[in-house]
Formats: C-alpha cells, structure tokens, sequence
C-alpha cells in the first residue's frame, strides 16, 4: 500500500513537471541542471517540491519564462485566494466569539468543559491557516502586480492583527509571558 502511494505521488510529480514544461518550455533554461529531473530524491515528499508558479518567480525570470496569459491567470487565482482567505479568517474570528460566549454561559463539568476546549481548538487552528493562506496569497499578489491601491483594503496582516472583536490587544508584558509559558510547556509558538 506504502509502495503504490509512492508511486502514484511520483506520477503526479511527473504529470505536473510535464504540465509545468508545457506552460513555462523556457523555465527549464533558467534553472539549475538535474532541478526537474524525476530521479532527484529531494522530491519525494510533496511538500517539498516547488511548484516554480509566476509568483515564486522574481520579475526578470518570470518575463523571461512566463507568458502574460499565464501570469494574469495566477494573478487572478492568487486574488480571488486572497478576498476568500480573508473572509474566512473573518467567519472563523466570529466563530470564536460565539464558542466563547457559549463555553461561559453553558458548559459546566470537566468532561464538557474537556470538549468545548477541543471546540475551541478547532477554531483556532482554522484561525491560524486563514491567516497563513491569507499572508501568502497576499505576498503573492504582491510579487504578480507591485504596489498599488488594491494594498488599502488587503494589508499586511501581523499576528497582533488577529484577533476576535472582544479581545483586547497584550501588552508587551503580557505577550512576553505568554511567550515564556508556552516554551516551558513545550507549545509551539501559535498554539
């Protein structure tokens, strides 16, 4: 089973570098030798295989390597990914809000109070990738169009920037606490 996992990943490896040399055929010019070859054991994973998109590109390869077709296309995709991210970090923030406020008011005991807490952790996690996803859809946008007035409403979002309509912002010492608490218990610094 382990085996033919393996082997379907590395047919969509292959499938997607045909795909890449038929979109971008002068990308393989630019890049180092043996980077596309499918015997590179660096590759096996698929969360380390770069996906080599216009965005990831800087500006004189990705003229050089990139039709405007292309370029616009992710541009668009990268766009539409920012507005939704966005918008789902915003519906998570109210979900939170709402979890809380039920924890309070209704949960009781240490078994519901086990679950809610659980429920919380869902939340949070969500919370977490939407800002992820956001961040990047928004650098890439960044790369594919420059600076420009689309930068007023989709602005850099810092990790103090996300937080629920409720929540106050830490102060310094707080966040250095915080920060501390989490080492000594071993959390990652998001958890």
């Amino acid at each position: 089973n382990r085996t033919e996992r393996k082997l379907a990943l590395r047919r969509k490896i292959e499938r997607f570098r045909e795909s890449l040399r038929a979109h971008m055929p002068m990308l393989v010019q630019h890049l180092h030798p043996g980077t596309l070859e499918s015997d590179n054991t660096n590759w096996q994973h698929c969360k380390t295989l770069p996906l080599y998109l216009p965005s990831s590109l800087d500006t004189e390869m990705r003229l050089a390597v990139c039709s405007q077709h292309l370029i616009n296309t992710e541009n668009e995709l990268q766009f539409a990914r920012l507005t939704e991210s966005l918008d789902d970090l915003r519906r998570h923030l109210r979900s939170r809000v709402f979890a809380n406020k039920y924890k309070i008011k209704n949960v009781t005991g240490q078994r519901a109070n086990t679950r809610a807490r659980q429920w919380q952790k869902t939340i949070d996690k969500k919370v977490i990738a939407s800002k992820h996803r956001y961040q990047c859809a928004r650098q890439a946008v960044l790369n594919l169009r420059g600076h420009g007035d689309w930068e007023n409403t989709y602005r850099v979002l810092g990790d103090d920037d996300v937080r629920s309509f409720n929540e106050r912002a830490l102060s310094i010492q707080e966040k250095e606490e915080r920060a501390a608490a989490r080492r000594a218990s071993g959390l990652e610094e998001e958890e």
